[in-house]
């Protein structure tokens, strides 16, 4: 019939696993460790350069008039007073 199905065998009849029984082996003794015959080479030893802190570029000039918002929050020096106008106009237009 169609609709009956067999019965799976729960359990096999022999057991997949065998009890672990340990053997007793003596003392690890790890491998020896290989080296090459190679020559060692001594590392570069220079005390040149310099590791103090670079100091903070800044402006001390009095060419920069002041800064303008371009699109959003694009900030863009402004140098002559032309520069604020055509900033000005590319905002509105």
């Amino acid at each position: 019939m169609p609709g009956i199905r067999k019965p799976k065998n729960k359990k096999s009849k022999n057991p997949v696993y065998q009890k672990y029984v340990p053997t007793n082996r003596g003392e690890y003794k790890p491998p020896q460790v290989y080296r090459r015959a190679t020559e060692t080479i001594p590392s570069l030893i220079s005390m040149e350069g310099n590791t103090a802190r670079k100091e903070s570029p800044m402006y001390t000039g009095d060419n920069l008039l002041g800064i303008a918002t371009m699109h959003k929050s694009n900030l863009v020096p402004v140098f002559k007073g032309q520069d604020a106008i055509d900033i000005a106009r590319m905002r509105r237009n």
